[in-house]
Formats: structure tokens, sequence, C-alpha cells
């Protein structure tokens, strides 16, 4: 006796491809013809109302943007490995900085790094721009914001915090976690940091001041005029962040500094 069909039923049908979901700060690939798909996360700046990622301000797509399973073990070990040279008060921040920033673009962890700023309410980046804020007012910036994160966003603020504490030197950590609670979220630990910093700000401006009166031509390969406004104008930047650029300043090459400084102030986000 013949077996009825059982087509149609459960067993024969095309298994459903697994819903993968889509973040608010990325977007999904397909990977097969089979449909199935991963998510992509951050690869930008978010829109002032953490909607979507801003399309005027995109970053190049990376592979460590996948999100294939969402808190896989190595996926994650990956992301909160800190850096290999870890971080003290007398380390190189301009350094640090630049090394913070590569490893949360490349991971797909860049998004959450970015605040509204407490005048224009565009977000701005709290790793490169830390003298714009205060404490007090990352907290109230990101208070609305947090209440929006997706999944993929709370997994890379935890994993974004854990990097963080995992690059700096043992002494450095110890002072940090003494003043940041287990709730604060990545903006404002990282703002902690910066303050943490700044108690040896005064010598490190007076520096970086002392640098630009020194530098001359003489003290680049074929007196390279171009690296030496280009270092110029770094010094020049970190000045005008931190509301450190004297005006009064005397030197040979104050004047050409003061150029640098009126250009740089029309394109940097006022200090909070």
């Amino acid at each position: 006796m013949a077996t009825p069909s059982r087509a149609g039923a459960g067993g024969s049908n095309p298994p459903t491809p697994f819903q993968v979901q889509q973040p608010t700060m990325g977007k999904l690939m397909l990977i097969d013809s089979d449909g199935k798909q991963v998510a992509v996360v951050g690869g930008g700046a978010p829109k002032d109302d953490w909607s979507a990622l801003d399309p005027a301000r995109l970053e190049p797509y990376c592979a460590g943007q996948i999100c294939t399973i969402l808190y896989d073990g190595k996926h994650r070990a990956y992301h909160v490995k800190g850096l290999e040279t870890k971080f003290n008060l007398k380390g190189n921040l301009r350094m640090f900085q630049r090394d913070v920033i590569q490893h949360f673009v490349a991971n797909g962890l860049n998004t959450i790094a970015y605040v509204p700023h407490c005048q224009t309410g565009i977000p701005v980046h709290v790793v490169e721009e830390h003298p714009s804020f205060t404490i007090e007012i990352v907290r109230k910036q990101v208070s609305a914001q947090l209440l929006k994160y997706d999944k993929y966003d709370s997994a890379n603020e935890s994993e974004a915090k854990l990097f963080l504490k995992n690059s700096l030197e043992p002494c450095l950590l110890e002072k940090l976690t003494m003043r940041i609670k287990t709730t604060d979220s990545f903006l404002v630990v990282f703002i902690t940091l910066m303050y943490l910093n700044r108690s040896q700000s005064v010598h490190r401006f007076e520096a970086i001041k002392e640098s630009i009166r020194k530098r001359k031509p003489l003290n680049y390969a074929g007196e390279n005029i171009l690296l030496m406004s280009e270092d110029h104008k770094i010094d020049a930047k970190e000045l005008v962040k931190a509301g450190q650029y004297n005006i009064s300043s005397q030197g040979p090459c104050w004047t050409v500094i003061s150029r640098l400084v009126q250009r740089i102030t029309t394109c940097t986000v006022t200090t909070c």
C-alpha cells in the first residue's frame, strides 16, 4: 500500500532562514544564495536623533564590522583586547587617541563613541573632541541616547569599555576605576580618563607651546616647510580645542600659528 505523500508538510519545506535583526547603526548584508544575512554594525557617525547612520558621514567598510553571531566568544575577545602599548598619564595622548579610533572603526565600535554637542546637537567623536566636554555635560547629553541603543549598540558599549580598560596601565586603571560607576557609559568613562590626564595637562600644554616656539625649518630634512606647517597645525589644533591658545604668546612663529588658529576655529566646534 502506497504511503500517502507528505508534500507540503513541515518536514519537506525548506527551512526558513534565521532572521537577523537590522541594526539601527548599520545594515544587513546578504552572504549567500540561500538568503543568509549578517549584520554590519557601525560604519560612520550617527544622525543627531540616533535613528540611523548619517549618510554624509559614513566610513569605509571593514570586515570587523560584521557581526555573525551576537556575543560570539572569539568576536568579543578580539574587540575587548587592549592595545599592546598600555597608556599611562605620561604617555603619548595623540597616539593613544589614534589607536583607539582605529580599533573602533575596524571593529564596528565607533558609533557609540559619538555624543551630541551641547550647543549644536551635532554628534561629535568624544575621543577626538574630549576637551569640549565635562563629565556632567556628557552624562546629560548621553542619557537620552542610551535609551535608543539596540542590542548591537549595547554590546558595542560593553566591549568599548572593556577595550579601554584593557588598554591602560594597572596604576591608571586603578585610579579610573575608583572614579567611575559600573553603570557609566563608555562616553563618561573616557571623559573621566581624560580628566585624570588633564591633571598633568598644564605641563603638557606648556611643552607644546615651547615646541612651537623652538620649531625651525632647520629641524626638518631639506628644511621642509610643509612638514613644519603640518606640525604647527597639529599643535595649534590641540591648544584651541583645550582652550589653551593664548593670543598674547610671543615668538617668531606665532604670527603663522595665529593664522592657523583662525582657520581651525572656523571648523572646530565651540567648547562647551
